[in-house]
């Protein structure tokens, strides 16, 4: 029962990083569906909370999953972040990327001081 206790928990925590990572449509409150549950489910017993968390963060750092892309349209919802089989693991390495950047940026800047 642990087990399944934790895995509502981290589904709780997966959701709550997605809404407060990705903007919404005005006036419309994301609504966590037994649809998005199961994905979120299946998505922590595959990748694990931090990998999911990453791949939620990485993909909130990707100018081109936020609307920089020539349909000018975003790609980040949480049923496509979790959805493909690779894309946690490309996402969440996105974000290790990303801070491994902020990383070496700061480290120059302190460098120069």
């Amino acid at each position: 029962m642990t087990d399944e206790l934790n895995i509502e928990e981290d589904a709780r925590t997966i959701w709550e990083t997605w809404t407060q990572n990705h903007s919404v449509q005005k006036g419309k409150t994301p609504v966590l569906t037994l649809q998005r549950l199961k994905i979120i489910r299946t998505a922590l017993i595959s990748y694990g909370l931090n990998s999911c968390v990453d791949a939620i963060i990485g993909c909130k750092e990707s100018e081109w999953h936020m609307g920089s892309n020539p349909r000018g349209k975003k790609y980040n919802s949480l049923e496509l972040i979790l959805r493909v089989s690779t894309k946690p693991e490309e996402q969440a390495k996105n974000h290790k990327r990303i801070q491994k950047l902020a990383t070496l940026a700061l480290n120059k800047d302190d460098g120069d001081v």
